[in-house]
């Protein structure tokens, strides 16, 4: 368990990039920051996901989205349905998904969303894989949507989906 999980917003946005950009890559952090800037206004709260941080440096995060937003062709876009188009964890033996993810299953149904989305691999790490870690947490999948070769392989693309129990109260 990692020593504090805060909500990710445009505030903490650019900590994300040790993770998943190169951070020397300062251009792909600034534009990193002006879309979460951009997209936290369409989001509720401005809650992008949640970031984990231990020792103070950041060590995983979940990035989420109204499905209505995102920019990938999804069978459905309504703004009830979250998406979640990145999770991510460093590799030193520990892992933060899980923690992050319980998070964030407590969060949704307080800002509305019915469901929450992903696109997964059974095999590999990419995207967000392996799918397994989604099926542990409640996801089903619900459609083969493409294969695709990365460096480590080849492996499908799964839509998973988990509904999710709404709650008036946050």
């Amino acid at each position: 368990m990692a020593e504090v999980v805060l909500p990710l917003t445009p505030h903490n946005i650019l900590d994300t990039c040790s993770l998943c950009i190169k951070f020397d890559d300062l251009h792909a952090c600034q534009v990193k920051v002006a879309w979460a800037e951009e997209i936290a206004r369409q989001t509720p709260e401005g809650i992008l996901g949640y970031i984990t941080y231990q020792t103070g440096k950041p060590v995983g995060a979940v990035e989420v989205l109204p499905a209505s937003v995102v920019p990938y062709p999804l069978p459905h876009k309504s703004p009830e349905i979250a998406f979640i188009t990145c999770l991510y964890s460093l590799e030193h033996g520990l892992d933060y998904r899980g923690q992050l993810l319980d998070q964030l299953m407590k969060y949704l149904p307080g800002a509305g969303y019915r469901e929450v989305q992903v696109i997964s691999g059974p095999l590999l790490p990419y995207p967000n894989g392996p799918s397994e870690i989604f099926m542990r947490y409640g996801f089903d999948p619900i459609e083969k949507l493409d294969r695709i070769v990365v460096s480590e392989g080849e492996d499908d693309l799964i839509l998973m989906m988990r509904k999710l129990s709404y709650c008036l109260t946050k």
